[in-house]
């Protein structure tokens, strides 16, 4: 074999690595990509919890402002106060507001952190992209860079 064959046979491994770099490049970006659409569809699957438990949380103090309602009304009711008018109504009334306050603010909280969620989401989506944009970008690059050695070395 001639010094000729082994200037070949060195030029093919050299174009062979470079390829195989640029493509084990692309892979770990690609790899790392994958993994963000993954931590995407856990904050989107979070999301859907949040909205469902804060819907739970709503039902579940509604049920409980109306049991208090009543308590309320049965004591208001012994003790021979008239419901409709004067302080007792306004006791009633107050007791009210304060419940619809709760309420509302479970469903304000739940809809913040769903919203915080899907926002997550959103970045690790962005990310993948970032990802998958750097591995095309790294591959490239490096097939560039081997072509410009092996031009080189063929100028020599």
């Amino acid at each position: 074999m001639g010094l000729g064959a082994v200037g070949l046979i060195g030029t093919g491994l050299q174009l062979y690595g470079g390829i195989r770099e640029g493509l084990a490049n692309k892979a770990a970006a690609d790899s790392a990509a994958n993994m963000q659409k993954y931590n995407a569809q856990i904050e989107l699957r979070r999301k859907h919890m949040i909205e469902q438990r804060g819907k739970r949380a709503s039902i579940l103090q509604a049920e409980s402002a109306s049991r208090k309602k009543s308590s309320l009304t049965a004591k208001l009711g012994a003790s021979g106060a008239v419901l409709q008018t004067g302080t007792p109504l306004d006791i009633l009334g107050a007791q009210a507001v304060e419940s619809e306050k709760e309420n509302l603010g479970i469903g304000y909280d739940t809809q913040v952190a769903a919203s915080q969620a899907e926002s997550q989401a959103g970045m690790h989506e962005l990310q993948a992209d970032i990802y998958t944009k750097k591995g095309k970008n790294l591959m490239y690059g490096q097939f560039i860079n081997t072509g410009t050695s092996l031009l080189s070395g063929f100028g020599k």
